[in-house]
């Protein structure tokens, strides 16, 4: 379970304060590689290197929606494969509460829903009744607190909100940053602007305490016959314009809507033009910039070239680390999936895998490396198990 807080810290604040504190219990989650009692091994070295990773022991002191989202993920589905009435309650209140903490978490709902119904059910056979009485257990805490929450939204907005409004903040609904982030994205550029050359750097440059600052160069087959490059020139002065605070307030409520306007119209004409660009090229980008990097950004506040040694070693052994999981992890996936075909739980445990890594770069175009947080024990999972398929 990662509360988001690190194994150690060079922060003296909260080494005065008693934070450096060791918050990480996954084994909830591990017990599952126990089928074979004599092999403990692979438990001691499932949890040490889930203690070691860079996503869940050193992210700093941040206590972030990913890290609560993470912890109630493992409980839920630690419940789930739990033989008893009584967890499988708490099973749907966990994942319930990993929804509303991050709601693109809700397509694993249905997931678990079909483990339930399908437990012990072989192909042909009708679903037992007790697989529907464990499904009304499982789902009675989401349906109790998310129908509270759909009448609480109907009262504010005289609207039908299952889960959350927008996937934005307030502030930035009805601003430029919500149609500059989807023209971004939906070219495949990055909309993290502390990354080097995020293609957010061309329109916004990167903030003063960035040290490695690139700003980013568009790519020429992006434009269309809406939009060239002095176009998005043009957008980036404005941008500039707006968030000056020299700019008066109703000069800045003109330029968020003529912003919008071209924001909206060079996406749709993206969309309408370079369809393969928009739905395919375009993700297959972001997949990469999610996942191919070091893999140690949150590591040391140093650029590589001002590391020592030491520091320099423990960041290559990082990087082979995160490299290790991400190809024996999405390796052991499709192993659990061909499984699967015998083994629900085997399914379930992959499935739950793919998606949760694979959700916000494919669905939703985003690629801040926090969003893997959720599914890093898993894919870290499925990376033990590869090793104990090729042993």
């Amino acid at each position: 379970v990662y509360l988001g807080l690190p194994l150690f810290s060079d922060d003296d604040a909260k080494r005065q304060l008693g934070m450096d504190v060791t918050e990480l219990i996954i084994a909830q989650l591990l017990y599952l590689e126990f089928e074979d009692p004599e092999k403990p091994i692979y438990f001691y070295t499932t949890f040490i290197l889930f203690c070691l990773s860079t996503y869940v022991s050193l992210w700093d002191h941040f206590l972030l929606t990913e890290s609560f989202c993470c912890s109630a993920f493992i409980f839920s589905t630690y419940f789930l494969f739990s033989n008893s009435k009584r967890k499988l309650f708490f099973s749907g209140i966990f994942l319930t509460w990993s929804i509303f903490l991050r709601p693109i978490m809700a397509p694993l709902m249905i997931l678990f829903c079909c483990f339930i119904l399908l437990k012990n059910v072989k192909f042909f056979q009708q679903i037992k009744s007790y697989n529907w009485k464990n499904l009304t257990i499982f789902l009675i805490g989401f349906i109790l607190i998310d129908g509270a929450w759909i009448l609480r939204n109907y009262k504010k907005y005289n609207n039908i909100y299952p889960l959350t409004k927008s996937i934005y903040y307030s502030g930035a609904e009805k601003s430029y940053i919500v149609p500059l982030n989807n023209f971004i994205i939906s070219f495949g550029g990055s909309i993290v602007h502390w990354n080097p050359g995020a293609e957010i750097t061309f329109f916004k440059p990167p903030s003063k305490y960035i040290k490695k600052k690139i700003i980013a160069n568009l790519p020429e087959h992006i434009y269309t016959n809406e939009f060239n490059y002095d176009s998005l020139v043009n957008v980036k002065h404005l941008i500039r314009e707006i968030e000056s605070d020299k700019t008066l307030p109703s000069r800045k409520h003109n330029i968020n809507l003529i912003l919008t306007e071209k924001l909206n119209r060079y996406t749709s004409s993206i969309k309408a033009e370079k369809s393969i660009l928009f739905s395919i090229r375009s993700r297959l980008k972001i997949l990469k910039t999610y996942f191919i990097h070091s893999g140690t950004y949150n590591l040391f506040n140093k650029l590589s070239s001002e590391l020592n040694m030491f520091e320099f070693s423990i960041k290559i052994f990082y990087s082979l680390l995160y490299l290790f999981v991400i190809i024996s992890g999405f390796l052991g996936c499709l192993l659990l999936l061909q499984m699967g075909i015998k083994n629900i739980q085997y399914l379930t445990i992959s499935a739950s895998a793919l998606y949760l890594a694979l959700s916000y770069p494919v669905l939703l175009g985003l690629d801040e490396y926090r969003y893997f947080v959720p599914g890093y024990p898993l894919l870290l999972l499925t990376s033990i198990f590869t090793i104990i398929q090729c042993h």
